[in-house]
């Protein structure tokens, strides 16, 4: 009786370990890949020198960028993993969290690669504000300079001497560094560390034995620890290239996976050249009435080049655009004056708040309307454009240049493609801007929707205060919205079929 009994006991056990293990398993299959155990085997060199840096600058990793992960990389990740989410197993969520976190301080301070080419030795360093200046008497030494910031307490030295010279400087070190117990030394043939901290700070001297005999010297001193952390791990022989993660990247892969960009776009966002891809909405959108007299606004790319511009079956003229917002205002040929068109608000919204995108997808064929509903993640666009701003309601082909409305059926911005967004932002800025994590913004924008922990799928609008005053520069009346009641589903929908429209060329 007892046997059956320990049978009966080892069967449920059994059984339920192994059903257990299945339901981990389609558990862990289900996650979006950020949220999956961190595996370095799907990393590039790249991606893992990134994430090393960042590392290094938290003060969790003290040895080289090197691109190669093993039990030191891994520790320390656990470490932050440990500090951030008292989580000893670190996830792909762990790895965007820190890089949305350093991320604003690599950009705030804008870190670069830094090369010496009497050196030909690099490393990365905030290049804000920072003067190099060479001295034209290096005696005893070949060569002399030295870097400064204005903004941080940090100068790095650079020198070339000879073996007897070198060794003096890190003699001189040694006696400088005595009373540090702490002080970090290594003497190889090719290559010499001295590290010390006294009450001025720390300095760090590294000397590297070159082909002609000479050596080539980098000599840190700051009082903020994590620079030294920093530059000196970055240290490298010859040219580096700035900490951005590579397009073909897994990490970059991940973070468009879970925010709805495409590789295509974010290349084209990283070059500025869109011209391998079709612009879907190109000449084909919507719009949406704006004043009693029949004016409709859309967004210039779908009325582009047009000889003839159709709202319905009625032709209309483009009366204005501009490039700033890329709006375009059309009127109607002959007088078509309506009873309903769109009130819109003098201020928000803000992040957070509930938005619909409306607008006639082209896949429909026909009039009828589609709703989005999102929310605004962001009040600025690409760049922190302030023309544009991020919402997480999904945009379609042929919704171009709807109307993106509030909880209560006012106009609060114009719905528009990443590719409009990221045209905006060239022009806003006047260039293509350098990225910090990412060559392209698109990414940026969704590695840092990651590092949030709850990433939404990206897509962008015209601001509503750019709408407002495209429409007050050209004479049209506003009507605006008051009061903040809550539509329902159905009512919602009904306000925006009343004002939106199909804006086609012929």
């Amino acid at each position: 009786m007892k046997k059956r009994h320990i049978l009966i006991l080892a069967i449920v056990v059994t059984t339920t370990f192994f059903s257990s293990l299945a339901y981990s398993q389609t558990q862990q299959s289900s996650l979006g890949l950020w949220q999956k155990d961190f595996d370095a085997a799907k990393l590039q060199a790249s991606e893992i020198e990134v994430i090393q840096a960042f590392l290094a600058f938290k003060k969790y990793y003290r040895s080289l960028i090197d691109g190669r992960w093993g039990k030191g990389s891994q520790g320390a990740l656990e470490r932050y993993s440990v500090s951030t989410s008292s989580n000893a197993k670190p996830t792909f969520q762990t790895v965007f969290s820190l890089l949305g976190d350093f991320g604003r301080i690599v950009e705030k301070d804008a870190w670069r690669p830094f090369y010496v080419s009497e050196l030909d030795m690099s490393h990365m360093v905030p290049i804000e504000q920072a003067r190099y200046e060479k001295n034209q008497n290096p005696a005893p030494y070949t060569y002399q300079g030295k870097l400064t910031s204005a903004v941080l307490p940090l100068t790095t030295s650079y020198v070339v001497g000879n073996q007897a010279e070198t060794i003096n400087l890190h003699g001189k070190a040694r006696v400088m560094g005595a009373s540090d117990k702490d002080a970090y030394e290594l003497y190889n043939p090719d290559l010499l560390i001295t590290s010390y901290k006294n009450r001025m700070g720390s300095v760090y001297t590294r000397s590297d034995k070159k082909r002609n005999g000479n050596w080539s010297t980098v000599i840190i001193e700051t009082p903020m620890t994590v620079l030294v952390s920093l530059i000196s791990s970055s240290i490298r022989n010859g040219k580096q290239p700035a900490w951005n993660l590579p397009t073909d990247g897994y990490l970059l892969k991940i973070a468009r996976s879970a925010t709805g960009i495409t590789s295509k776009e974010a290349e084209a966002d990283a070059s500025g050249d869109w011209s391998g891809i079709q612009d879907e909405a190109k000449n084909a959108g919507s719009g949406f009435i704006v004043s009693a007299d029949g004016h409709v606004v859309t967004t210039s790319p779908v009325v582009s080049g047009c000889a003839q511009v159709m709202v319905d079956e009625t032709e209309y003229d483009v009366q204005a655009t501009k490039d700033k917002s890329g709006l375009a205002l059309l009127r109607p040929k002959t007088a078509a004056p309506v009873s309903e068109f769109a009130q819109i608000i003098l201020f928000g919204p803000n992040e957070g708040d509930t938005v619909a995108a409306v607008g006639i997808p082209l896949a429909g064929g026909g009039n009828q309307i589609a709703i989005a509903k999102g929310a605004v993640t962001s009040t600025t666009g690409l760049g922190e454009n302030e023309a544009t701003q991020q919402i997480s309601a999904k945009y379609q082909p042929g919704k171009l240049g709807g109307p993106l409305l509030n909880t209560s059926g006012y106009v609060v911005g114009v719905v528009i493609s990443r590719y409009e967004a990221s045209k905006l932002e060239a022009f806003a800025t006047g260039r293509r801007m350098e990225e910090h994590l990412a060559a392209s913004k698109l990414d940026t924008r969704a590695i840092r929707e990651l590092a949030d922990g709850n990433p939404k799928h990206i897509d962008f609008a015209v601001s509503g205060d750019a709408l407002m005053n495209f429409l007050i520069e050209n004479n049209i009346e506003l009507a605006f919205g008051l009061d903040d009641e809550v539509l329902d589903k159905q009512s919602l929908s009904d306000r925006g079929a009343a004002i939106t429209r199909p804006v086609r060329c012929r």
